[in-house]
């Protein structure tokens, strides 16, 4: 008996329990990118979405006004991503103030 392919992939991912990692680097990436349209003129240079764990989303920031803006907008963000992740709510947005950013982001 023939398998659909996603179907052994998606088994596989729940053996390895690499499922629950590939669902935290998704929520990284589309926090990173719903936060990144509400700063449109070069605000998101100051920010960058660091992880996701248990549901709390770690937003580094380089300074105390982005820190305000990301917060600000937290509510909207948690909107979005509880569309597009229901299986992961709820959602916490949290900021952090760092000096820089370690490591590189990919752009």
């Amino acid at each position: 008996m023939m398998l659909p392919l996603r179907d052994l992939l998606s088994g596989a991912l729940n053996r390895a329990r690499a499922g629950r990692s590939l669902l935290a680097v998704r929520i990284v990436e589309a926090c990173q990118e719903a936060l990144q349209k509400f700063f449109p003129f070069g605000g998101e240079k100051d920010f960058r979405v660091l992880s996701f764990r248990d549901g709390i989303i770690v937003v580094e920031c380089l300074n105390a006004p982005a820190a305000h803006a990301v917060s600000e907008r937290r509510v909207a963000v948690e909107a979005v991503l509880m569309a597009l992740f229901p299986e992961a709510a709820p959602f916490r947005l949290c900021t952090r103030i760092v000096s820089g950013f370690h490591g590189r982001m990919e752009e």
